[in-house]
């Protein structure tokens, strides 16, 4: 299941993301791509364990109408598909 990561630049901070679903779940990082490489080991163990119980994954047009989501914060520098592997991909 994929779920969309949402990450943030302010101007005094390094990068953030969040998946709004997936509550709790966060990565930060020095660069977008460094967000996007922890958000994904973020993701795995966020949800591990929790395989017969994921929370549902929406689609961008689901989000967009979801005020909590706010993909229309103008922190917001870029979005990505991040994909839980319910079997292990870490290494």
């Amino acid at each position: 299941m994929r779920y969309l990561l949402v990450i943030s630049k302010d101007p005094d901070t390094d990068y953030s993301g969040s998946f709004p679903d997936v509550p709790g779940c966060y990565a930060t990082g020095q660069s977008a791509a460094e967000v996007q490489w922890r958000a994904y080991d973020a993701l795995q163990i966020h949800l591990a364990g929790e395989e017969d119980h994921l929370p549902p994954a929406r689609s961008i047009a689901e989000l967009s109408n979801d005020p909590e989501a706010a993909l229309d914060d103008p922190s917001i520098c870029e979005m990505a598909w991040i994909q839980f592997s319910p079997h292990g991909a870490l290494a």
